[in-house]
């Protein structure tokens, strides 16, 4: 049975002119030491970086490495196989995509290649009520580190914080049960019974529109208390009536007009269309 660890082996950030700065790291655990202020939490934010966040380079780790550095690179081992994994944001397109294995992909992309060469299987979680209106977003590399990894990057908290609902789906993922809580199976029922619900208050509103626009047809007696087919029916009928009661009116004006008209005033009554 293959290994599924992933060992981060050595992270490297080339500046646009000069030599590349290494980390290398041995079998173990490692500890970066140093003065203040001489960059440690900056490799760390650059490690950060290079498994999927999403956000600037400049925001990351500082402007001024942003400007001096244009790529940081690690090299892993993942599931027994070497990985290579590559950022760069001064090439334009470039900013938003991971560069694995020599192939460009989108943050997205890379995070499922890795969440299946691990063996962690994808799935997506509700965030707070099943059948509230947001959407189920996938539980991610980048959400499941980020649970792992409790980093404290200021002074104000002794971790990041991270929204309950996803803090339980790491936890179910992690136990090994996420993909039978969250399954698809699952949420496409909840997108289904949301589908009905939203069909249902259509249905309402249509109905109260057509309440309102058959007031001015349907007469309060056929109208009851509801709108209903037969309350239709009943309204068609009677104004067919109607209809016919005026046809037999004019008809028989006509004929009327017929008799007490000239007769070159007849072909001209003969030519009235009907109604």
């Amino acid at each position: 049975m293959e290994s599924q660890q992933l060992l981060i082996k050595q992270i490297s950030r080339s500046p646009e002119i000069g030599v590349e700065d290494r980390l290398i790291f041995e079998p173990g655990v490692n500890v970066i030491v140093g003065p203040p202020n001489t960059g440690k939490s900056k490799w760390l934010r650059m490690l950060d970086y290079l498994f999927g966040n999403d956000g600037k380079p400049e925001e990351i780790f500082g402007e001024d490495l942003a400007n001096k550095y244009q790529s940081v690179r690690m090299e892993i081992g993942v599931a027994g196989e070497d990985w290579t994994v590559e950022r760069q944001w001064r090439e334009i397109g470039l900013r938003t995509k991971i560069n694995l294995n020599g192939e460009v992909m989108d943050i997205k992309q890379a995070s499922d290649v890795l969440m299946e060469k691990l063996n962690i299987p994808l799935v997506h979680y509700p965030q707070g009520s099943p059948y509230g209106p947001r959407t189920w977003p996938e539980l991610s590399w980048r959400s499941l580190l980020r649970h792992m990894y409790r980093r404290q990057p200021l002074w104000s908290d002794l971790a990041d914080s991270q929204p309950d609902s996803e803090q339980h789906a790491c936890l179910m993922q992690f136990l090994g049960i996420a993909q039978y809580l969250f399954s698809k199976e699952f949420s496409e029922l909840i997108a289904k019974e949301k589908k009905i619900t939203e069909l249902q208050t259509e249905r309402e509103q249509f109905m109260l529109m057509l309440q309102e626009v058959s007031k001015e047809v349907i007469d309060e007696r056929e109208l009851g208390v509801a709108l209903t087919p037969d309350s239709i029916d009943q309204a068609i009928n009677r104004i067919r009536g109607q209809i016919e009661s005026l046809q037999e009116q004019r008809n028989a004006a006509l004929a009327s007009l017929l008799r007490s008209t000239p007769l070159q005033m007849t072909t001209l009554l003969l030519n009235i269309p009907e109604m």
